[in-house]
């Protein structure tokens, strides 16, 4: 998850300190034969992590939130090296309106077409860095 609270909390205000961390764990993830998918939006991408766009994305996955209630892809503008987005997460609400217990829930939409990427299709983890 590329994300954060302003002002930031978890990430460094240095994008060049979060873009070597990136590389450390993408690094060590393919390594040990993990997929690596990154949960975030075009803002918190950029203002984390800069331009980063020499980074090849075909291998990394995206995961974007869109609470639009809508199960497409029409809002996705490229960016920064990705050209699609693999995961949409489309509905995921309030605590009190989504919950199994104690997990929250959130609705995901995979466009089936979008199998050009070589990535499995399904997801190992995720991790919050």
């Amino acid at each position: 998850m590329v994300e954060d609270q302003t002002p930031q909390m978890y990430y460094d205000l240095d994008p060049a300190v979060n873009r070597a961390y990136f590389l450390a764990l993408k690094k060590e993830l393919f390594y040990h034969g993990y997929q690596l998918g990154v949960y975030t939006t075009l803002h918190l991408w950029t203002s984390i992590m800069g331009n980063f766009s020499y980074l090849p994305k075909k291998d990394i996955t995206l995961w974007m939130p869109r609470y639009d209630g809508n199960d497409n892809m029409d809002f996705f503008v490229p960016f920064d090296g990705w050209k699609h987005v693999y995961i949409k997460q489309y509905l995921g609400g309030s605590a009190e309106a989504r919950r199994l217990e104690t997990w929250r829930i959130g609705y995901d939409y995979k466009d089936a077409s979008r199998n050009d990427t070589g990535i499995i299709t399904k997801w190992s983890f995720l991790v919050e860095i």
